[in-house]
């Protein structure tokens, strides 16, 4: 075992430190997953899997303090991807999922990304948002076959061995940028919120304090990780606590995810304990409970805007079917209450 398992990863400077002192202290217990394990990765596999990509992406150009953008659902190539940023000493920030070209654009213009990395189901947007982004020098496909003006996951994965991962870890500091979140735009543009290494190690000791996580605790994240509570509470968290993170990429199928999980710990947004109390009764009394939200078995998650805002609840001055009809895709306002209610 590594010297680095002797430090508890909640005393680690910058969450990049913090992985590696759990991989060391934790090598065989899952740390990301999907449901019934078609896909697990222990805490040394993903290691070695976030090692291999950082050398990879080093390779590509990517350098510490540069942005790399992440159009990702919910799965274990998101926490890999970015690790592996982190381990560079890169920022990555996520892209909603939602969101339309134009906005695409917008954002990771802004933030001045090189590199990009997607999956199949939302790389058509990216590409066309591309068309506007001559700075956008290498998108990555994480799954199936790459388009010619893409590179695939397998193909950067690995293709720089002799790069020094170790190194580069331990030259990231406490106030390099973490991660940027993006506001929703609303009132002006969106404006990217930096996030340091210091802050986030910070907030997650902080969280412990009162809910006590022991390692191999079970989350779920299937929130948007261009939301900081997705990403504090379903990958820094899981990170620096040892916990297990099952991913879960459709958001509607939370239902089906609690009993074959049965986390220690579920995040979600309001709205979401609100319509959970008669689903409550269908949760084992033995099964762990929330310590952020109710048992929401039968809670139904709602779409999120930018800024995690709902947009998917119902609406209350119309007619009972949910209302999804957003003045504009980066605007959680409501069409049908002229613009009046906000959730």
């Amino acid at each position: 075992m590594s010297s680095t398992a002797t430090r508890a990863a909640v005393d680690a400077a910058t969450i990049t430190e913090a992985f590696r002192l759990t991989a060391a202290a934790h090598p065989d217990q899952p740390a990301f997953r999907t449901k019934n394990d078609e896909v697990c990765l222990t805490w040394a596999q993903a290691r070695e899997r976030v090692d291999a990509l950082a050398g990879g992406l080093a390779a590509l150009g990517l350098e510490r303090g540069q942005t790399i953008a992440l159009l990702l659902s919910n799965r274990p190539e998101f926490h890999v991807a970015d690790l592996a940023a982190i381990t560079v000493g890169a920022t990555p920030f996520s892209i909603y999922n939602t969101y339309s070209p134009e906005q695409i654009q917008y954002v990771v213009a802004d933030a001045e990304a090189r590199i990009a990395v997607t999956e199949q189901a939302l790389l058509g947007d990216l590409l066309e948002a591309r068309k506007d982004l001559p700075g956008l020098e290498h998108v990555i496909v994480v799954d199936g076959e790459a388009p010619e003006s893409c590179v695939s996951l397998a193909e950067v994965e690995g293709s720089n061995p002799s790069w020094d991962a170790e190194a580069a870890a331990e030259a990231v500091e406490p106030d390099d940028i973490l991660t940027l979140i993006y506001t929703s735009g609303t009132t002006g543009p969106p404006k990217g919120v930096q996030l340091s290494h210091r802050n986030q190690i910070s907030g997650v000791a902080s969280i412990q304090e009162l809910i006590r996580l022991e390692p191999g605790a079970r989350v779920i994240s299937w929130l948007p990780a261009a939301h900081i509570a997705e990403r504090s509470a379903h990958h820094y968290l899981p990170i620096v606590f040892a916990g297990t993170v099952t991913c879960c990429d459709d958001p509607r199928q939370i239902a089906s995810f609690l009993p074959e999980v049965r986390p220690n710990w579920f995040f979600a947004v309001p709205a979401s304990g609100r319509r959970s109390s008669r689903a409550s009764s269908r949760c084992s009394p033995s099964s762990p409970r929330s310590s952020a939200s109710p048992c929401s078995a039968r809670s139904t998650p709602p779409t999120t805007s930018s800024d995690g805002s709902s947009v998917g609840r119902r609406c209350p001055r119309s007619s009972p079917r949910p209302c999804r009809r957003p003045t504009r895709r980066s605007s959680p306002t409501c069409a049908r209450c002229s613009g009046s209610t906000r959730w």
